[in-house]
């Protein structure tokens, strides 16, 4: 479709940093790559999980490129209820490699959230959630949104992201959701690759000819 593509991979130990400089450094890296192409690009944000949505929100909020957003696709995401607890099990699976926590996740999950409940950046979240918010109730009939997720979703609440969906939908907003059934948290497209490929592209070429 002749996209060029532009990665922001956000490190686990920025979310829970000491100081905020690192993370803000690389929001502020990508939003001056984005600013070198020639010309104004159009843009679709394609976000996974809630560390993908704090980056969204940053981007918006220290860029000012919302106005060449035409769509976001968001992968295994929004929870209605980020913080230290949703945190500790995104890095005991991120670490164990386990998508429900074991024993070993077990152990690791109470020592994780007393940790994350001190030293998160918890102005950093609310001040991104706030601006991504804000982005989304302005783009209320013009801006697609595709949402993608799993009913088999140990990290991130199905029901959270349904009810975020069923909201949009009643702001008359431009939005459209896919549930894929067993599969693990961001492994949506790892597991059933035809269907999310199929899913995207039909939703890129629906920002095009809007």
């Amino acid at each position: 479709m002749g996209y060029d593509t532009v990665s922001l991979v956000i490190p686990a130990s920025s979310i829970v940093h000491w100081d905020d400089a690192p993370l803000l450094r690389e929001i502020d890296l990508t939003i001056g790559f984005i600013r070198n192409f020639d010309t104004c690009p159009r843009i679709i944000v394609h976000a996974f999980s809630h560390t993908g949505w704090l980056s969204l929100g940053l981007l918006l909020e220290r860029g000012g490129s919302e106005q060449q957003i035409d769509g976001i696709i968001i992968d295994s995401a929004p929870s209605l209820s980020f913080g230290p607890q949703l945190l500790a099990k995104g890095l005991a699976a991120a670490y164990f490699r386990l998508p429900n926590p074991g024993l070993l996740s077990m152990v690791f999950l109470p020592i994780a959230h007393f940790f994350l409940s001190r030293h998160a950046t918890k102005a950093l979240v609310s001040k991104s959630d706030a601006v991504l918010n804000a982005f989304l109730q302005d783009g209320a009939g013009k801006l697609e949104e595709l949402y993608v997720y799993s009913s088999g979703d140990a990290i991130i609440s199905e029901e959270d992201i349904a009810a975020h969906v069923q909201t949009r939908t009643h702001q008359s907003c431009r939005v459209k959701s896919i549930v894929f059934y067993g599969c693990n948290h961001v492994h949506l497209y790892k597991d059933r690759v035809r269907d999310y490929q199929d899913a995207l592209c039909d939703f890129m070429l629906r920002c095009e000819v809007k």
